[in-house]
């Protein structure tokens, strides 16, 4: 059976450093701003363990906090050898079902051309669980980045705040200036007569 723990922040040099070897370099926010985040509790490593055998088969950086209620996924990844058999899907149940008292649960997906991971496939897991996307024009280090929620609390869409709720979960976990400088998010309307606005 998978169990989900709260990892210590004396953890987090461990698991970032694996984070390397699965995102872009434009995806990983600074090892020291990571490991503040998790010292002062705006962001939380989750380590999801094989009970049977003692073994940590996936793990997640979730920035938690925030005045809005949602939480976003900064990063999630399943170890390479427990990839089939449902690990992936039990763990993300897992991550869910904790933040069950929220409004909603988002996760950024970046849009790179080539590459391992399928933008398309990635997107399609996630609605599979719940995940919708959120109507907007978001560019994160210059990379288009769409937004995922998973509504729980709240049965309404993000979509009319959610300029101010990146920024804001950005600013209280990571805090740096320049991460800042490098999100432009902006709502998209009109896009069902084909046009963004």
């Amino acid at each position: 059976m998978l169990v989900l723990k709260k990892a210590k922040p004396k953890d987090v040099r461990n698991y970032y450093g694996l984070l390397r070897y699965e995102f872009r370099k434009p995806e990983l926010v600074p090892h020291l701003n990571i490991q503040s985040a998790v010292r002062r509790d705006e962001m939380e490593l989750l380590l999801i363990s094989d009970d049977r055998v003692n073994v940590v088969v996936a793990y997640a950086f979730v920035s938690h906090r925030g005045m809005y209620g949602y939480p976003l996924i900064n990063y999630f990844c399943v170890m390479p050898w427990y990839r089939e058999g449902g690990y992936r899907e039990n763990s993300l149940h897992l991550i869910i079902d904790r933040y069950r008292d929220k409004q909603g649960l988002l996760i950024e997906l970046p849009e790179y051309e080539g590459g391992e991971v399928n933008f398309d496939s990635t997107k399609e897991f996630y609605e599979n669980f719940g995940f919708e996307e959120i109507p907007c024009r978001y560019y994160k280090n210059g990379v288009k980045t769409h937004i995922l929620n998973c509504p729980l609390k709240s049965r309404k869409s993000a979509e009319g705040i959610i300029g101010r709720i990146i920024p804001e979960i950005y600013e209280r976990s990571i805090g740096s200036a320049v991460l800042l400088r490098n999100i432009r998010i902006e709502r998209a309307v009109n896009i069902s007569a084909g046009q963004e606005n």
